[in-house]
């Protein structure tokens, strides 16, 4: 193909594209903010995220963002202040029990060797 056949081709081309019907992506992140919130069934969220990351196209890689941020931002928190107090208090109640703390019985203790070194 000679150099003014590409040319003519790539204006050809930039010819189509540029009176395609374009979304704004205000309204189309919009509109799938919608959509996700409305179709949040766990078996269309797993087959979106099987597909490597790699090999979609640019709207693909932005939908599935969009996806997770829609499932971040829905799930729900604790206070880490909350969290801290209910951790400090369930170490201060298994205190007794925790062999990090108060040590292993020797007896008890699954890693002891039970014999001791033999030379020959």
């Amino acid at each position: 193909m000679s150099p003014a056949q590409q040319l003519k081709r790539q204006i050809d081309q930039l010819t189509i594209e540029a009176n395609r019907d374009r979304t704004k992506v205000s309204i189309a992140a919009t509109e799938l903010m919608e959509y996700c919130n409305q179709n949040q069934a766990s078996d269309f969220l797993v087959e979106r995220y099987e597909m490597n990351y790699q090999k979609m196209s640019p709207a693909q890689q932005l939908k599935r963002q969009i996806d997770q941020l829609t499932i971040e931002a829905n799930r729900d928190r604790t206070k880490v202040s909350i969290a801290a107090t209910e951790l400090m208090e369930y170490c201060n109640q298994n205190q007794a029990s925790d062999f990090l703390v108060v040590g292993m019985n020797a007896a008890d203790n699954p890693y002891k060797e039970k014999k001791g070194c033999l030379v020959l």
